[in-house]
C-alpha cells in the first residue's frame, strides 16, 4: 500500500512540476503582453496629443476660411494706377465685418467642442461612477452568498 501512495505521490509531483513550467510560461508570455500593452497605450496617448493639436488648429482656422468663403470680397487688393504702379487697397468697412465675424464664428466653434467635451466627459464618469456602483454590489451580494 506505501508503494502504490510513493507511485502516487511521484505521479503527482510529476504533473505539479510539469503545471508550474507551463505556469511560469504563460506570466513570462503574459509580460511581454503587458509591456506591448503599455506600449501601445503610450503611442495612443501620443497620437491622442497630436489629434488634439489638430483638432485645435481646425477650430481656430475653419470658421475664417467659412467666412471668407461665404462674403468672397475683395477686402485686400492693389491697384494699378494710370502711371503703372500699384498700391494696395484694405477696404476698411469689409475687414472690420470680416474680423468681427470670424472671431464670433471662431469663439462659437471653440465654445461648442469645449462644451461637447464636458459634457461627453461628464457622461463618461457617471457611466463609470455608476459601473463601480453596480460591481461593489455585486460583490457585496457575492460576500452574502458565500458567508454562512
Amino acid at each position: 500500500m506505501s508503494h502504490r501512495n510513493t507511485e502516487a505521490i511521484k505521479a503527482a509531483t510529476v504533473e505539479m512540476s510539469k503545471i508550474l513550467e507551463q505556469t511560469g510560461k504563460l506570466t513570462a508570455e503574459n509580460r511581454k503582453e503587458a509591456k506591448l500593452m503599455s506600449q501601445i497605450a503610450i503611442n495612443t496617448q501620443k497620437d491622442g496629443q497630436s489629434m488634439k493639436i489638430i483638432a485645435i488648429l481646425t477650430m481656430i482656422f475653419l470658421p475664417g476660411s467659412f467666412v471668407s468663403s461665404v462674403f468672397g470680397w475683395n477686402i485686400i487688393s492693389f491697384d494699378v494706377s494710370e502711371d503703372g504702379s500699384q498700391s494696395l487697397v484694405i477696404s476698411k468697412g469689409g475687414l472690420q465685418i470680416f474680423l468681427i465675424s470670424f472671431f464670433t464664428f471662431t469663439i462659437v466653434t471653440i465654445s461648442g467642442c469645449w462644451i461637447w467635451i464636458w459634457v461627453w466627459n461628464s457622461q463618461k464618469s457617471l457611466t463609470l461612477a455608476n459601473a463601480d456602483i453596480q460591481r461593489s454590489g455585486e460583490d457585496e451580494k457575492a460576500v452574502e452568498e458565500d458567508s454562512p
